[in-house]
């Protein structure tokens, strides 16, 4: 029967920053070096967890209701 789990290509970083969902989930960062000038590189690991339509989840037992 069908497996159950999660499966998704493995890309090299050159695949990864030109991905659109990769940017769409604001992973891409660009950047501009003094000699070299703007490249594009991955963003911060956290940037995919920061949802500015959401609330940020509350520490715990902050709420106990």
């Amino acid at each position: 029967g069908p497996a159950d789990c999660c499966v998704t290509a493995v890309q090299t970083v050159a695949e990864a920053i030109e991905d659109p969902q990769f940017e769409a989930r604001g992973l891409v960062a660009e950047a501009v070096h003094e000699t070299e000038g703007r490249f594009r590189q991955t963003g911060p690991v956290w940037a995919a967890t920061s949802r500015p339509d959401r609330p940020y989840p509350v520490r715990d037992g902050a709420v106990t209701d």
